[in-house]
């Protein structure tokens, strides 16, 4: 089995060849359709079918599904636990984690005298209306 780094290294490639291929096409106007059917391109695609599996199989295939193993058991371990907990915190109707870790604010009385205040300045600054 091939090290990471080379492994990494192919998939690196094949992404800048496909950004390459699709930049050229933009850049010297051809057509994506005329080239793929043109009898040489098919031919071509028919032998880089044939010799991408064993490709694949050597070199993707055990990095792909050791990536994907880790993802799905960094899903399943962290993300799901929060999500289902989460959710049968608001069916029970319990404060969620957010709710007992967010910061509390204290909005009551101050936000009312705050506001009277401002209502109070706001009409002394005003002039008198002409309809008085």
């Amino acid at each position: 089995m091939r090290n990471t780094r080379e492994k990494g290294s192919i998939l690196r490639f094949l992404l800048i060849l496909v950004i390459a291929f699709f930049i050229a096409s933009y850049y010297f106007d051809f057509s994506l359709r005329d080239v793929m059917e043109s009898p040489r391109v098919r031919e071509n695609i028919a032998y880089v079918k044939e010799n991408a599996k064993p490709l694949y199989e050597k070199y993707l295939k055990d990095t792909i599904k050791e990536k994907g193993n880790e993802a799905f058991e960094f899903i399943r371990g962290y993300l799901w636990a929060a999500f289902t907990g989460g959710l049968s915190d608001l069916k029970n109707h319990r404060p969620t984690v957010f709710e007992q870790n967010a910061p509390r604010l204290d909005l009551g009385e101050e936000d009312d005298e705050e506001a009277t205040a401002s209502d109070d300045l706001s009409q002394e600054g005003e002039e008198p209306s002409d309809s008085e």
